[in-house]
């Protein structure tokens, strides 16, 4: 597996999206890690980056509904049902940390 990954980045508030390589995350605990096969952008993630609003920090990546395969799992998240391989979709699920 890469280390890296294209993402789609606001680096700053109302700044330009743009296409670059970020390192592929590690799940933390009740987490799993998703190769990412198919990505929407929709009408809140375009707000949030119109308005400025619901973003936490930059750089942001915008994207919240997703389809693809379950690659890792983090601490515990097989006790969730999850298996490494697992086919999933992801409408819009988004939250965020404080």
């Amino acid at each position: 597996m890469s280390s890296t990954h294209a993402a789609l980045v606001i680096s700053e508030a109302f700044g330009p999206a743009v296409v670059q390589q970020v390192p592929v995350p590690k799940p933390g605990k009740g987490e799993i890690l998703v190769k990412v096969i198919s990505a929407a952008l929709n009408p809140v993630d375009q707000k949030q980056w119109k308005y400025n609003v619901y973003v936490l920090a930059y750089p942001f990546t915008p994207g919240f509904d997703i389809a693809g395969e379950v690659i890792e799992l983090g601490e515990g998240a097989s006790e969730d049902g999850f298996t490494i391989g697992d086919r999933v979709y992801v409408p819009f699920q988004a939250f965020f940390d404080e």
